[in-house]
């Protein structure tokens, strides 16, 4: 029953990769005491790392429903919570001992400012902090831990809006980016990436044969497209992805070829309205992986995906993603997703920039929790992190 009720709320979610995999609300089903069988829409050899992966831990039937206080089975469990607090209280029937004489653990839900300032005071154990600067960390107490995340930003252009409907003006911003510059001078405290598929992941390349740095190629191609110059072009940012150096470099890399960006700042209410109703003509998004495989990014630009945020539509693209779905031999997946991710790089619609970093900084108190995208809470992991969303 608790197997069920974890799949079904999953499901439930609008991005939800079992959304797609699943027949519909009654494709999980009991079959015995400790069986459940889950009927596909279709093949898919990586629903067991997805039902292994993080957001699908199994909770107790009914836990997470509005009103309830989820309890877990680690050194803490929940005790009140509240709109912007929790407290947890020191499980004395956990399995493994505690190395802690704290009784009771207050978590207040704080701003990044806030958060920071009760690390240095030792009113918080464990702080994590997607965007920390390094002179932040260096005023931090305690281990520094520097970790690579399934994640990537890039730069994407809208294929069916003007001027980049045209590929040969996609590909003229290909040829005119300087991508070790824009690292060089920005990202440096990232990691750099060539492709779409992050360090980590089968398939991964360290380098890129799709294009090359080239500002002859680039007003080549530019020339081809025909278009009126110069062309303006509005560039979304979000705040938290703003870099004033990376505008000012990226800008002038795009005036060789005739193309004036206007850089749109916004906070993520006025981005995401924008970015989902696909007005955006170029913008910077990141791309998440949820599960271990790099099907999970490349997936996004399958045409009839909602996540195609570039509204990419390549038949061929759309015919090896499916070939994928079906592959079960690792070394297959990895040459089939090395093969998808140079089909998409060459359409020109996609830049990416690097592998977004993240800082672990943490003392030997022990906190207590980690809070899944499936709403219950984790506390087997003894670290408390709060990210700067």
């Amino acid at each position: 029953n608790d197997v069920i009720y974890t799949l079904k709320r999953y499901s439930a979610i609008i991005s939800s990769e079992l959304k797609t995999i699943l027949v519909d609300e009654g494709s999980v089903t009991k079959c015995g005491e400790y069986c459940v069988d889950v009927e596909l829409s279709r093949p898919n050899p990586q629903l067991l790392l997805l039902l292994a992966g993080r957001c699908l831990k199994v909770v107790p039937d009914g836990s997470l429903e509005d009103g309830k206080i989820p309890s877990g089975t680690g050194p803490y469990k929940i005790v009140s919570n509240g709109s912007d607090y929790f407290t947890l209280k020191k499980f004395e029937k956990y399995r493994d001992k505690i190395d802690s004489n704290i009784g009771y653990v207050f978590f207040k839900k704080m701003e990044k400012e806030e958060a920071l300032e009760a690390f240095k005071n030792h009113k918080a154990d464990d702080l994590f902090e997607y965007d920390l600067s390094e002179g932040e960390l260096i005023t931090l107490p305690g281990k520094k831990t520097r970790v690579p995340l399934l994640a990537i930003n890039y730069v994407g252009m809208n294929v069916k809006l003007k001027p980049f409907d045209n590929k040969s003006v996609r590909e003229a911003v290909q040829y005119a980016t300087d991508n070790d510059k824009l690292f060089e001078d920005s990202f440096a405290h990232q990691l750099k990436i060539q492709g779409l598929i992050p360090r980590g992941l089968s398939g991964f390349s360290s380098s890129s044969d799709v294009f090359s740095y080239s500002t002859k190629d680039a007003k080549i191609k530019i020339e081809t497209s025909k278009i009126k110059k110069p062309s303006k072009i509005d560039f979304w940012i979000r705040e938290q992805d703003f870099d004033e150096i990376f505008v000012k470099n990226f800008s002038k890399q795009m005036e060789q070829i005739g193309l004036v960006l206007n850089v749109l700042r916004k906070p993520d209410e006025e981005f995401y309205p924008a970015y989902y109703k696909r007005k955006q003509q170029m913008f910077i998004t990141p791309l998440y992986v949820e599960y271990p495989d790099a099907s999970h990014i490349l997936n996004c630009f399958r045409s009839d995906n909602e996540d195609n945020d570039i509204l990419l539509s390549s038949k061929s693209v759309d015919q090896e993603l499916e070939k994928l779905s079906f592959e079960t031999n690792k070394l297959l997946r990895a040459k089939i997703s090395s093969k998808i991710e140079k089909m998409i790089m060459s359409e020109a619609a996609v830049i990416p920039l690097y592998q977004r970093v993240a800082w672990y900084v943490h003392q030997n108190n022990i906190a207590g929790v980690d809070l899944p995208r499936l709403g219950s809470i984790n506390m087997k992991i003894s670290n408390y992190y709060k990210s700067a969303e």
